[in-house]
């Protein structure tokens, strides 16, 4: 099945404009969370002397310089929580808008010219999409426990390297390493919030236009950083009730189907992109173990892509591990 040029392009510009969203948004936090902890550089190297020169835990906990990183790390991660809260906040409200806008753009393009006076939901309807970031939220309460998560995370670092020997200098990188935590996990939230807004809102426009949108397509960037849940998912239908629920920091996209034609693609095109790869590509995407087992028939390539409960998002799809393929 060929498929169309202008709905291809269309794909591939709106998947590098969110990257580059979302890139500019990662600058952000990053500046952000490195000014709030690089205050603690020296009293980080001057811990790791003391844990590194055989100090002991109940020794630690009475140093000056141990309480007052901690409870000043404590204060500085509660204000980047606070500043992360209203930074999501403001982006999940920037992706409703570009779904929504895209939406149209990738309906105009499936339509292959022929206008099918797609209907916009009123402002207030899309404003009630941006709802992770509410209070009683399932996301909202975890970032009120950003700046006690990630504190526990420093400390209990600091006491896993007494009695380690390691020198200064490695000691140091990992309790650096677990203040950096907090930055990866600021930046999973806010590419999921971002990736998810925009599919709600994708999402809800299809559905305001099921009157010509019967359903949309699974689409994935097919290349070497692709996950095999994507894979198997590329070129599936799905109806507008259902939402693309791929996994943090997802790249795939969901193409309105129209009711004029039939899908642009076939359902397993990801399978059959997979199937023409050499076989050593295809054992280093999968790994070496799941690769024989699948060369074995002993699971289904969609099998790959299975479904787990998240916490904040709900159900994700996320590719499953030889133990889950194979039962032995």
């Amino acid at each position: 099945m060929v498929e169309p040029v202008d709905l291809l392009a269309t794909i591939e510009k709106i998947r590098n404009q969110i990257a580059k969203l979302q890139d500019k948004t990662m600058v952000g936090i990053a500046k952000s969370y490195r000014s709030s902890i690089k205050q603690f550089d020296s009293d980080i190297e001057l811990l790791s002397q003391k844990i590194a020169e055989g100090i002991k835990a109940n020794e630690l906990k009475k140093l000056d310089v141990y309480n007052r990183t901690i409870n000043e790390t404590s204060q500085a991660l509660d204000d980047f929580g606070k500043y992360l809260t209203l930074d999501l906040r403001r982006e999940a409200a920037n992706m409703i808008d570009a779904g929504t806008w895209d939406s149209r753009l990738l309906l105009e393009a499936s339509s292959m010219g022929i206008d099918l006076g797609f209907r916009t939901l009123p402002k207030e309807i899309l404003a009630e999409l941006g709802h992770y970031i509410n209070p009683g939220e399932p996301l909202y309460n975890r970032l009120q426990l950003f700046s006690a998560t990630n504190t526990e995370n420093i400390t209990n670092t600091m006491f896993n390297m007494i009695g380690s020997g390691y020198n200064p200098k490695t000691i140091a990188r990992a309790i650096t390493n677990a203040y950096g935590t907090g930055l990866t996990d600021a930046m999973r939230m806010m590419r999921t919030v971002q990736i998810y807004s925009y599919r709600d809102a994708a999402q809800a426009n299809y559905i305001n236009n099921s009157d010509v949108v019967r359903g949309w397509i699974w689409y994935a960037k097919l290349d070497g950083a692709t996950c095999l849940s994507c894979v198997a998912q590329h070129g599936s239908f799905h109806p507008v009730t259902e939402k693309l629920n791929d996994h943090h920091n997802g790249r795939c996209v969901p193409v309105p189907s129209t009711r004029l034609s039939a899908p642009f693609i076939k359902d397993g095109a990801g399978e059959q992109w997979f199937n023409g790869l050499p076989p050593a590509t295809q054992a280093q995407l999968m790994g070496q173990k799941k690769y024989d087992a699948w060369k074995d028939n002993k699971f289904d390539f969609k099998a790959l892509s299975v479904e787990k409960k998240n916490d904040v998002f709900g159900m994700m799809k996320t590719e499953a591990s030889v133990k889950e393929l194979v039962h032995e």
